[in-house]
Parts: C-alpha cells; sequence; structure tokens
C-alpha cells in the first residue's frame, strides 16, 4: 500500500452500527497524511490534520522496508509502529510505553519462561501440572533437559512470588 499513491478511510461502530470514530489516511511513498478527530462529539473536539514522513531502508537479501518518521515536535525516530497518544500518532518512545517484558518481576520472567518451554513440549500452561509426555521426533536427551528447565523455572517462580506476598517456606 505505501508504494503507490492513494487514499482510503477507516471507521469504528459501536454494536448498534453507529460511527464511534474514522480515519482518513492519504499514502505515497514519501509520507502518509492523517486526518482524523480526537474526541468526537465532546465540546473539546480537535480535527488533527498532518502528515507522517516515510523512509525506507533497502534489505539484505533485495527490496526495501519502509519506516515511520515520528512526527515533528516529537523525536523523529525511524520506527515501525506508531501509537495514538495525545491526540497524534507517535513512537513508542515519546508514549513512554514500555514493552510488557520490562515491567515484569523475576518471578514473572521465570513463568514466562516456564510456559515457554511447556508450549514447546505439548504441555499444559498450567504450571502445577506435571510434564510427563515426549513430543514425537524430540529426541529423549532435549525433552529431560527441557522438562528440567521447566520444574526449575516452576520451582522458582513459586518460590519468589511467595516471597513477594511474605510466605516463607
Amino acid at each position: 500500500m505505501l508504494r503507490g499513491w492513494g487514499q482510503t478511510t477507516w471507521a469504528w461502530l459501536d454494536e448498534d452500527g453507529e460511527q464511534v470514530a474514522s480515519i482518513g489516511v492519504g499514502f505515497s511513498p514519501e509520507a502518509l497524511e492523517l486526518e482524523y478527530t480526537v474526541s468526537p462529539g465532546e465540546p473539546e473536539a480537535k480535527r488533527m490534520h498532518y502528515q507522517v514522513p516515510i523512509t525506507w531502508t533497502p534489505c539484505h537479501y533485495g527490496g526495501e522496508r519502509p519506516w515511520f518518521i515520528c512526527p515533528n515536535g516529537y523525536c523523529q525516530r525511524r520506527v515501525g509502529k506508531l501509537y495514538l497518544c495525545g491526540g497524534y500518532f507517535i513512537c513508542r518512545h515519546c508514549t513512554g510505553a514500555a514493552y510488557g517484558s520490562q515491567r515484569e518481576t523475576v518471578s514473572d520472567r521465570l513463568m514466562r519462561k516456564a510456559r515457554k518451554i511447556r508450549r514447546r513440549l505439548g504441555a499444559s500452561m498450567n504450571l502445577t501440572e506435571s510434564v510427563w509426555r515426549k513430543p514425537k521426533g524430540m529426541h529423549w536427551k532435549t525433552f529431560e533437559r527441557l522438562r528440567e528447565e521447566a520444574a526449575a523455572a516452576d520451582n522458582w517462580s513459586v518460590v519468589l512470588a511467595a516471597r513477594r506476598f511474605g510466605i516463607r517456606f
């Protein structure tokens, strides 16, 4: 879509089919032109109309990849995604948003690690259930190693979560 020129409109409807929001997007290889209203139907509604520059970088195996440039007045970083914050589409850095993994405790990370291993082994995501069935085609040595890693992560995540709530073992 970004390689050519054109325009489109997206609309969001409520459960009754009434339009609650819409955005008009004009596009070219150099920029997106955005037009929308912030807080439609409110007395303080504000009509927004601005451009988001696009830059292209070559890929290692041919072709090009598009990047958005965080709009004027903000950091002007080259980013892959923009987020609506404060009425403007800006980058994650300017919104102050963090990735979910950046807010995780050590216990949360261990639980995520255990669930990732369980998913690979085709086991239940319930950390209280044991992993006992080896996936077809997996070496026994790999299965045992992963099962031990999952068990260790399970155990430590429970211990750390209990400590957070003042429970001692």
